[in-house]
This record gives C-alpha cells, sequence and structure tokens, in this order.
C-alpha cells in the first residue's frame, strides 16, 4: 500500500478504511514507544531515544557496514544526497 510517495508495508488486506489504518499506524507507534523506553531503562539513560535518533544510528551503521547511500535512500525514504550531507561526511572524517 502507497500513502503519497511513501511505501508502507504495514498494511495488509486488513487494512481497507482509513480508519483501520490509522488504529494500526496508531499501534505500531506505541509498540515502538514501548520498546524505546524498554531500550532507555535497559541503558540507563536519563532520556528516552527517539525516532529520529534510532533512523541515524541506523543510516550511520549502515554506511560504516559499506551500504550506498543510494541502497540507504531507498530503505529509509531519504534523498541520497540528503543522506550524503548528513551523515557520510562525519564518517569520512573519522568524526564519529
Amino acid at each position: 500500500m502507497t500513502v503519497g510517495n511513501y511505501l508502507l508495508p504495514i498494511f495488509t488486506h486488513k487494512h481497507n478504511t482509513e480508519a483501520k489504518q490509522t488504529d494500526r499506524v496508531k499501534r505500531i507507534y506505541e509498540r515502538a514507544s514501548d520498546t524505546f523506553r524498554k531500550v532507555q531503562k535497559l541503558i540507563g539513560c536519563d532520556e528516552q531515544p527517539i525516532w529520529a535518533g534510532a533512523r541515524g544510528t541506523f543510516i550511520v551503521e549502515m554506511l560504516k557496514a559499506d551500504y550506498t547511500e543510494m541502497a540507504l535512500a531507498e530503505i529509509v525514504g531519504l534523498h541520497p544526497a540528503r543522506i550524503c550531507g548528513y551523515y557520510s561526511i562525519p564518517i569520512m572524517h573519522g568524526e564519529m
């Protein structure tokens, strides 16, 4: 299923109305927030991790594993130039 230009593989044939799709997104968001709270407790962090931090960490680790910006752009839904601008430069200069 697509919403705008984004592919959302979280919907199945059962999510055939906007209300069902909205409920599905809310449930996934709540589960992710619960998981972030568990991670917070496990690592003893004062602040709860957030989506942007998790995505950024994922991108950086994938770049370190030699994934291309183009491949990551398809996975995370960013433009390759944005990945290059925000994530590639610090890795190349050893700042991360």
